[in-house]
């Protein structure tokens, strides 16, 4: 976030019983702490983009306003994790800190975040300590992230492919259900549930086999470098 110019002629107190300046309509505060919060998660598309005079932008992958080109994403434990893995929907992107962080509205749980206290009654969706420091969010980034498998699992899941492959070209299609309920020998649904899923669900879960496993992680932030 970049130094904002503070105007005491357009101050207020009662929002965050603190003096504070409005900007875009209520979207964002500045407070005369030089602490900037985003006040909004909702961000539709004619609200998203680059917001050069206040140093980051507000975006989802679709809209191509944060492109990679040839750098990384790095999770705060220096691993890389690629774009297509996350699934969070709107982010913001810190231009001088290189900080992704989730936009969603919440109040604040102290005991999980650097977040003063004094913001927990009004809730917010993002916090800047003040210029040039990254961002802070109340919400978790969230991504699919393969799990890393043995050469015995590869070959298992190779052998399956083909398997469900020939399958479904012969029309074979209650071997290819009964197929998809496994993974590694170990069932993935009992009986019961299994025996109420439509046919068309059970073949999508059949076909399923065929991706590796995954495994849901959450991250404070991402950093592109």
């Amino acid at each position: 976030m970049k130094t904002i110019p503070w105007n005491q002629q357009s101050a207020q107190w009662d929002r965050y019983k603190a003096f504070h300046m409005q900007l875009y309509n209520g979207k964002f505060a500045l407070f005369d702490t030089g602490e900037f919060i985003v006040d909004q998660s909702h961000w539709p598309a004619r609200y998203r983009g680059v917001f050069d005079e206040l140093g980051f932008t507000i975006f989802t992958w679709r809209d191509g306003t944060v492109k990679l080109n040839g750098r990384k994403l790095y999770t705060p434990d220096n691993n890389i994790i690629r774009r297509s893995w996350v699934t969070s929907d709107t982010l913001l992107h810190d231009h001088h800190s290189n900080r992704v962080v989730a936009l969603r509205w919440a109040k604040v749980s102290v005991d999980k975040t650097n977040i003063p206290s004094r913001f927990k009654a009004t809730g917010l969706a993002c916090y800047f300590p003040g210029p040039y420091r990254p961002p802070e969010s109340l919400s978790f980034i969230y991504a699919d992230v393969p799990i890393e498998l043995s050469n015995e699992d590869k070959t298992k899941l190779r052998e399956r492919r083909m398997v469900l492959k020939a399958k479904d070209r012969l029309g074979m299609y209650d071997g290819v259900y009964a197929y998809g309920r496994y993974f590694n020998g170990e069932s993935l649904i009992d009986d019961e549930k299994y025996a109420a899923l439509t046919r068309e669900d059970q073949k999508r879960m059949a076909r399923s086999v065929m991706i590796p496993p995954y495994t849901k992680q959450e991250f404070p932030y991402l950093e592109l470098r």
